[in-house]
């Protein structure tokens, strides 16, 4: 399963000439063999963009968001409270959202070994 950040998810589904040739290959297998993972806060990020006018969606945000999810393979991982706050907690240089985007896949992974 491969997680798709949220410029990622938004050029997959609406301008994939965006994504790279090894970014697409990627995608593509990952999307026929295991699935996309796509963090909650990705879905909250492009609909706080969408209400201050600051991305142009296609169909109003929970018409889009009811299409969004159904793409092949896609999964939508929650985000849970203490995700939200270890994501705080996390090294390095990220975007205020995407901080949450790798503590999710943390997430997502020890589910799989369990």
């Amino acid at each position: 399963m491969i997680l798709l950040d949220t410029h990622i998810w938004l050029w997959l589904l609406h301008d994939p000439s965006q994504l790279s040739v090894a970014a697409n290959h990627a995608i593509d297998v990952e999307e026929n063999q295991n699935g996309l993972l796509v963090s909650a806060i990705s879905v909250w990020e492009i609909a706080v963009k969408s209400s201050l006018g600051k991305l142009t969606l296609p169909l109003p945000i929970s018409q889009w968001y009811a299409q969004a999810r159904t793409h092949s393979g896609t999964v939508i991982e929650p985000l849970n409270p203490l995700d939200a706050i270890g994501s705080t907690q996390l090294l390095g240089e990220f975007h205020k959202c995407s901080k949450s985007i790798p503590k999710s896949l943390l997430v997502y992974l020890g589910k799989r070994s369990m």
